[in-house]
């Protein structure tokens, strides 16, 4: 593991900019359009990229707390709080679960983005 890198790439998901919104505002006609002249030019992460990492740090992180106090306090907690600790559980795997299979679905059927999946898994570029 690369801790410098993955620090980095923390550090990075957390910084947006006003490329960073052009990319997000073009990004609909890039996906279902094919228009790639829309998107603005972006740096060692693009905002999809991005939102990726925020979306792993935070609700993994919220997936984490939750499950812990539903685990660990199911018997002493109150009720009503237990609950509240069920839904934001649910909320944070359902939302990232989806992000996950767009991911799954880009990388590998999208036709906008053949050889994805070689890219990330033998580090081969077209």
């Amino acid at each position: 593991m690369n801790w410098k890198a993955t620090w980095h790439g923390v550090k990075e998901a957390f910084v947006w900019g006003t490329k960073d919104v052009g990319w997000m505002l073009a990004a609909p006609r890039y996906y279902f359009l094919s228009d790639e002249a829309a998107m603005p030019p972006q740096g060692h992460m693009n905002s999809g990229q991005k939102l990726w990492w925020l979306m792993v740090i935070v609700f993994g992180a919220v997936f984490l707390f939750t499950g812990v106090v539903m685990w660990a306090f199911k018997t002493t907690a109150p009720s009503s709080f237990l609950q509240w600790m069920v839904v934001l559980h649910d909320i944070a795997f359902i939302t990232t679960g989806a992000m996950l299979l767009v991911h799954v679905y880009l990388s590998t059927i999208h036709p906008l983005m053949a050889g994805a999946l070689d890219s990330m898994t033998r580090a081969k570029f077209r």
